[in-house]
């Protein structure tokens, strides 16, 4: 064990763990494919964050911007791990990215769907929005699931997590 109390195996993973970085970066700058989705998650990355810089007293469009810091931290972390060797963890990320742009997505559609989520005292509480049909019939679905992935993303929780943005608001 090394004199700063962490143990060996954990320099050695990391130092494994680089190398995967170093390796990946050379294939990136080989293939124009990767490199062109690496671009892309910038872009969205960069968005996402300006998107957070955006000054309002709108509480709905503080959901949004909390949203999209997940999704910049999603994309960071996924990253991440998809370059240290981590592809399973890294595919778990993209799918939650993959959620909260359905989630936005919907609120996109339906502004009012913002407040029912914001307000809403569980995970089991559902929202259900309308939805056009591909035959134009009405009908009606459950965002449960994607509530029940989110849970721990509950807005009393994003007060604690993310108590040092310059965003005070009550959510309550």
């Amino acid at each position: 064990m090394s004199h700063d109390r962490v143990p060996e195996n954990f320099h050695s993973l990391h130092r494994q763990e680089e190398y995967l970085r170093s390796r990946a970066i050379e294939l990136i700058a080989d293939n124009s494919d990767l490199a062109l989705h690496l671009a892309v998650a910038e872009i969205a990355m960069d968005l996402t964050d300006l998107l957070r810089q955006v000054p309002s007293d709108d509480e709905d469009f503080k959901v949004v911007q909390i949203l999209g810091i997940r999704i910049f931290n999603a994309f960071g972390a996924s990253l991440k791990l998809a370059m240290s060797g981590y592809s399973q963890n890294s595919a778990l990320l993209m799918r939650d990215i993959l959620e909260t742009v359905f989630l936005m997505d919907m609120f996109r559609k339906d502004r009012s769907a913002i407040q029912q989520w914001r307000e809403a005292k569980s995970a089991k509480e559902s929202i259900c929005v309308s939805s056009q049909g591909a035959s134009g019939s009405q009908g009606r679905f459950s965002l449960t699931s994607v509530l029940a992935r989110m849970t721990s993303f509950r807005m009393t929780a994003v007060r604690a997590s993310f108590g040092f943005l310059p965003l005070s608001f009550s959510l309550s």
